[in-house]
Protein backbone atom coordinates (compact mmCIF):
# COMPACT_ATOMS: atom_id res chain seq x y z
CA UNK A 1 0.00 0.00 0.00
CA UNK A 2 1.36 3.43 -0.95
CA UNK A 3 0.00 6.96 -0.75
CA UNK A 4 0.93 9.61 -3.32
CA UNK A 5 0.44 13.12 -1.97
CA UNK A 6 1.66 14.67 -5.19
CA UNK A 7 5.26 15.34 -4.21
CA UNK A 8 8.21 13.79 -2.42
CA UNK A 9 6.39 12.04 0.43
CA UNK A 10 7.61 10.21 3.49
CA UNK A 11 6.12 8.55 6.59
CA UNK A 12 8.01 8.83 9.88
CA UNK A 13 5.85 7.36 12.65
CA UNK A 14 2.57 5.55 13.29
CA UNK A 15 0.10 5.11 16.14
CA UNK A 16 -2.89 2.76 16.16
CA UNK A 17 -6.29 3.63 17.62
CA UNK A 18 -8.42 1.25 19.69
CA UNK A 19 -10.56 0.75 16.57
CA UNK A 20 -7.54 -0.36 14.54
CA UNK A 21 -7.07 2.78 12.47
CA UNK A 22 -3.47 3.75 11.74
CA UNK A 23 -2.52 7.39 12.30
CA UNK A 24 0.63 8.18 10.35
CA UNK A 25 2.85 11.26 10.53
CA UNK A 26 5.17 12.39 7.77
CA UNK A 27 5.81 15.19 5.33
CA UNK A 28 5.37 16.06 1.69
CA UNK A 29 7.60 18.22 -0.49
CA UNK A 30 6.44 20.18 -3.52
CA UNK A 31 8.60 21.86 -6.17
CA UNK A 32 6.79 25.19 -6.19
CA UNK A 33 9.48 26.98 -8.21
CA UNK A 34 10.80 24.51 -10.83
CA UNK A 35 14.46 25.05 -11.59
CA UNK A 36 15.09 27.01 -8.37
CA UNK A 37 17.03 24.97 -5.77
CA UNK A 38 15.29 26.99 -3.05
CA UNK A 39 11.88 26.44 -4.61
CA UNK A 40 10.88 23.39 -2.57
CA UNK A 41 8.21 23.66 0.08
CA UNK A 42 7.80 20.88 2.66
CA UNK A 43 4.71 20.54 4.87
CA UNK A 44 3.98 18.30 7.83
CA UNK A 45 1.34 15.65 7.16
CA UNK A 46 -0.90 13.47 9.34
CA UNK A 47 -3.01 10.76 7.67
CA UNK A 48 -5.46 8.22 9.05
CA UNK A 49 -5.98 4.82 7.48
CA UNK A 50 -8.88 2.45 8.08
CA UNK A 51 -8.08 -1.16 9.05
CA UNK A 52 -8.72 -2.01 5.39
CA UNK A 53 -5.75 0.17 4.39
CA UNK A 54 -7.87 2.86 2.76
CA UNK A 55 -7.55 6.49 3.77
CA UNK A 56 -10.31 7.44 6.21
CA UNK A 57 -12.68 9.79 4.30
CA UNK A 58 -14.02 11.14 7.61
CA UNK A 59 -10.58 12.41 8.65
CA UNK A 60 -9.62 15.94 7.51
CA UNK A 61 -9.44 16.23 3.70
CA UNK A 62 -10.10 12.71 2.40
CA UNK A 63 -7.93 11.18 5.10
CA UNK A 64 -4.97 13.58 5.08
CA UNK A 65 -4.27 16.76 7.05
CA UNK A 66 -1.45 18.96 5.77
CA UNK A 67 -0.06 21.59 8.12
CA UNK A 68 2.49 24.27 7.41
CA UNK A 69 2.57 28.08 7.41
CA UNK A 70 3.69 29.64 4.14
CA UNK A 71 7.45 30.06 3.97
CA UNK A 72 9.17 27.67 6.38
CA UNK A 73 9.45 23.91 5.84
CA UNK A 74 7.91 21.55 8.39
CA UNK A 75 9.02 17.96 8.89
CA UNK A 76 7.27 15.42 11.15
CA UNK A 77 9.21 13.01 13.35
CA UNK A 78 6.63 11.44 15.67
CA UNK A 79 2.91 11.13 16.36
CA UNK A 80 0.91 10.10 19.41
CA UNK A 81 -2.76 9.79 20.37
CA UNK A 82 -4.66 11.61 23.10
CA UNK A 83 -7.57 10.31 25.12
CA UNK A 84 -10.73 11.02 23.18
CA UNK A 85 -9.12 10.64 19.76
CA UNK A 86 -7.06 13.82 19.51
CA UNK A 87 -3.65 13.69 17.83
CA UNK A 88 -0.30 15.31 18.60
CA UNK A 89 2.62 15.34 16.15
CA UNK A 90 6.12 16.75 16.60
CA UNK A 91 9.08 17.55 14.42
CA UNK A 92 10.87 20.63 13.17
CA UNK A 93 10.36 23.81 11.22
CA UNK A 94 13.04 25.66 9.31
CA UNK A 95 13.06 29.36 8.58
CA UNK A 96 15.96 31.53 9.70
CA UNK A 97 16.88 28.65 12.02
CA UNK A 98 15.72 25.16 12.91
CA UNK A 99 13.21 24.89 15.73
CA UNK A 100 11.07 22.17 17.26
CA UNK A 101 7.39 22.28 16.33
CA UNK A 102 4.34 20.63 17.89
CA UNK A 103 0.88 20.41 16.34
CA UNK A 104 -2.41 19.27 17.79
CA UNK A 105 -5.38 17.95 15.81
CA UNK A 106 -8.95 17.24 16.80
CA UNK A 107 -10.28 13.66 16.42
CA UNK A 108 -11.64 14.53 12.98
CA UNK A 109 -8.27 15.82 11.80
CA UNK A 110 -8.95 19.55 12.04
CA UNK A 111 -6.24 21.67 13.71
CA UNK A 112 -7.09 22.68 17.26
CA UNK A 113 -7.16 26.42 16.68
CA UNK A 114 -6.68 27.33 20.34
CA UNK A 115 -3.33 25.51 20.32
CA UNK A 116 -0.67 27.99 19.23
CA UNK A 117 -0.95 29.35 15.67
CA UNK A 118 -3.56 27.45 13.63
CA UNK A 119 -3.05 24.34 15.73
CA UNK A 120 0.75 24.42 15.92
CA UNK A 121 3.37 26.07 18.05
CA UNK A 122 7.14 26.45 18.20
CA UNK A 123 8.71 24.73 21.22
CA UNK A 124 12.01 26.20 22.37
CA UNK A 125 13.64 23.03 23.71
CA UNK A 126 16.89 24.91 24.31
CA UNK A 127 15.31 27.74 26.28
CA UNK A 128 16.90 31.19 26.18
CA UNK A 129 20.32 29.68 25.41
CA UNK A 130 19.12 27.71 22.42
CA UNK A 131 19.97 28.61 18.84
CA UNK A 132 18.30 25.65 17.13
CA UNK A 133 16.41 22.60 18.35
CA UNK A 134 14.59 19.58 16.99
CA UNK A 135 11.94 17.26 18.44
CA UNK A 136 12.55 13.65 17.44
CA UNK A 137 10.01 11.75 19.56
CA UNK A 138 7.10 12.31 21.92
CA UNK A 139 4.87 10.50 24.37
CA UNK A 140 1.72 11.29 26.36
CA UNK A 141 2.13 11.06 30.13
CA UNK A 142 -0.92 10.31 32.31
CA UNK A 143 -3.20 11.37 29.47
CA UNK A 144 -2.68 15.07 30.08
CA UNK A 145 0.97 15.97 29.50
CA UNK A 146 3.09 15.93 26.36
CA UNK A 147 6.71 14.83 26.69
CA UNK A 148 9.13 15.76 23.90
CA UNK A 149 12.63 14.44 23.32
CA UNK A 150 15.25 15.71 20.90
CA UNK A 151 18.25 17.98 20.89
CA UNK A 152 19.22 21.64 21.17
CA UNK A 153 22.26 23.63 20.01
CA UNK A 154 23.58 26.54 22.06
CA UNK A 155 25.34 29.67 20.85
CA UNK A 156 28.74 27.95 21.12
CA UNK A 157 27.62 25.18 18.79
CA UNK A 158 27.38 22.55 21.53
CA UNK A 159 24.55 20.07 21.02
CA UNK A 160 22.74 18.59 24.04
CA UNK A 161 19.97 16.09 24.67
CA UNK A 162 16.78 18.06 25.30
CA UNK A 163 13.59 16.92 27.03
CA UNK A 164 10.51 19.05 27.67
CA UNK A 165 7.13 18.44 29.23
CA UNK A 166 4.09 20.49 28.26
CA UNK A 167 0.47 20.77 29.27
CA UNK A 168 -2.14 19.89 26.64
CA UNK A 169 -2.60 23.64 26.17
CA UNK A 170 0.96 23.80 24.85
CA UNK A 171 2.35 25.64 27.87
CA UNK A 172 5.45 24.26 29.55
CA UNK A 173 4.87 22.19 32.69
CA UNK A 174 6.80 24.23 35.25
CA UNK A 175 6.95 21.28 37.65
CA UNK A 176 9.41 19.50 35.34
CA UNK A 177 13.07 20.47 35.17
CA UNK A 178 13.72 24.20 34.84
CA UNK A 179 10.68 25.90 33.40
CA UNK A 180 9.50 22.62 31.90
CA UNK A 181 12.80 21.72 30.18
CA UNK A 182 15.95 19.69 30.84
CA UNK A 183 19.16 19.67 28.81
CA UNK A 184 21.91 17.06 29.21
CA UNK A 185 25.41 17.50 27.77
CA UNK A 186 27.39 14.34 27.05
CA UNK A 187 30.50 15.15 25.04
CA UNK A 188 30.36 17.85 22.38
CA UNK A 189 27.33 16.65 20.45
CA UNK A 190 24.57 14.63 22.09
CA UNK A 191 21.06 14.02 20.83
CA UNK A 192 18.00 11.94 21.66
CA UNK A 193 16.36 9.94 18.90
CA UNK A 194 13.76 7.99 20.88
CA UNK A 195 11.75 8.44 24.09
CA UNK A 196 9.78 6.12 26.35
CA UNK A 197 7.90 6.49 29.63
CA UNK A 198 8.23 4.38 32.77
CA UNK A 199 5.90 4.78 35.79
CA UNK A 200 8.21 7.34 37.39
CA UNK A 201 10.80 8.09 34.72
CA UNK A 202 11.36 9.48 31.26
CA UNK A 203 14.00 7.59 29.28
CA UNK A 204 15.63 8.79 26.06
CA UNK A 205 18.10 7.04 23.77
CA UNK A 206 20.34 8.51 21.11
CA UNK A 207 24.01 9.20 20.57
CA UNK A 208 26.88 11.38 21.66
CA UNK A 209 30.07 12.36 19.92
CA UNK A 210 33.33 13.28 21.60
CA UNK A 211 36.41 11.60 20.16
CA UNK A 212 34.13 8.89 18.80
CA UNK A 213 30.39 8.36 18.38
CA UNK A 214 28.72 6.25 21.06
CA UNK A 215 25.20 5.25 21.99
CA UNK A 216 23.73 7.38 24.76
CA UNK A 217 20.85 6.78 27.18
CA UNK A 218 19.55 9.27 29.73
CA UNK A 219 16.88 8.86 32.42
CA UNK A 220 14.93 11.59 34.19
CA UNK A 221 12.58 11.54 37.15
CA UNK A 222 9.11 12.41 35.95
CA UNK A 223 8.31 14.26 39.18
Amino acid sequence: MTTDLGGVDRATDVAVTDEGAAVVSGDTGQDVLPGDPDGWNVDLVVARYLPSGDLDPEFADDGVQTWGPSGPDEHAAAVSLLDGGGIVAAGLTTDSRTRAVLIRLRPGGEPKRSFGDRGGRIVELGGSQGVSDVATDLAIEDGNRIVLGGWADDRRGKRSIAVARLQLSGEFDREFGVGGRVRTSIGNRAMANALALAPDRIVVAGSRRHNDTDAAVASYRSD
